[in-house]
């Protein structure tokens, strides 16, 4: 399908395994890459192949489930011609990590070095023989409230050259991804020098910068700001920008109230508003996240924002774009 015009489209989407993934069956997993391709998706993140000690693939090193999901992914994106970025360990306890002292911190980090330099090497020789296998995504998200110390930093900048200069040693022609948002606890100044410093200090292919605005960290009218800060730091450290679009709204969990985070599939509107904000400065469009937000199984909402988003969107940009109906054959094709 030739691409016309990819202004204010998806290009991708996370996707963040849970212990019911383990589970799933390859027609399963088989439907939403149909989804995926429907929706005309390039590329998937997977958020993490290791949660806690939890493996996503057949390890050696950490807990085995009965159908890790890793190679069936891999397998259908080759498939579908989907690329991939495949996520590291991560430990549910970080964000309580980051607020530790520096020498604890330092401790942490040393931890999470070698928890995602050892998922990379068990996944390595299965992922590089999939054509699909475009990378690394390291998990850890960074903020800006959190690294005002420059101890903290420090430590910081460390751990990421460490692991990119090892990661890059172990796949020389992979790209390796990184993830942030802004709480607005920086100006937009102070906010492009920190990720400027940043990515100079690590061998880092490509940024994403989180909109923040499903879960009300930044709103449309300061977003802009943010984004040019992103922008210029990237630029200037010849770093990709790539747009990470919430394409839900949370409804509950911190700072809302103390109950589980919980939320609903955003607005088609404000789905537009963010991707024509994000065009102006990202050269890719990553949503966070399809799986849940938008496709028919992700539940009435979801599969509203699905068919708005095919018929509103897609439509304007592609060439030969399936009607819902054909698309539905398709899907229910063994």
């Amino acid at each position: 399908m030739a691409l016309e015009d990819n202004t204010s489209a998806l290009q991708g989407t996370f996707v963040q395994l849970l212990s019911h993934h383990n589970e799933w069956t390859k027609n399963e997993w088989r439907t939403l890459f149909r989804h995926f391709e429907s929706l005309q998706l390039s590329q998937v993140i997977i958020q993490w192949s290791v949660l806690d000690n939890t493996a996503f693939y057949r390890s050696k090193s950490y807990q085995n489930t009965s159908t890790p999901p890793l190679k069936t992914i891999l397998e259908l994106a080759d498939e579908y011609q989907i690329n991939v970025l495949i996520g590291l360990a991560y430990d549910t306890k970080y964000w309580n990590s980051v607020q530790n002292n520096p020498s604890q911190l330092q401790a942490h980090f040393q931890d999470f070095y070698k928890r995602s330099f050892l998922a990379a090497k068990e996944i390595l020789p299965q992922a590089i023989q999939h054509s699909s296998f475009q990378g690394w995504y390291i998990s850890e998200e960074i903020d800006d409230i959190n690294w005002h110390h420059s101890d903290s930093q420090k430590i910081l900048f460390r751990y990421l050259n460490r692991l990119t200069q090892h990661l890059h040693a172990l796949t020389p022609n992979k790209k390796i991804a990184l993830s942030g948002f802004s709480n607005a606890a920086l100006t937009p100044q102070e906010f492009q020098l920190f990720w400027q410093t940043l990515l100079a200090s690590a061998d880092i292919d490509i940024v994403l910068f989180q909109d923040g605005i499903g879960v009300n960290k930044l709103q449309l009218d300061n977003l802009p700001s943010y984004f040019n800060a992103m922008q210029h730091a990237a630029t200037k450290t010849n770093t990709e920008l790539q747009a990470i679009i919430e394409i839900f709204t949370q409804v509950s969990g911190s700072p809302i109230n103390n109950k589980p985070f919980k939320a609903i599939p955003a607005p088609l509107d404000r789905v537009i508003q963010q991707l024509t904000i994000a065009d102006q400065y990202a050269q890719q469009n990553i949503a966070f996240s399809i799986p849940e937000y938008m496709t028919p199984e992700g539940g009435i909402q979801a599969n509203q924002l699905y068919q708005n988003y095919r018929k509103n969107i897609l439509k304007k940009f592609y060439s030969r774009v399936p009607s819902l109906e054909q698309a539905q054959l398709t899907l229910s094709k063994p």
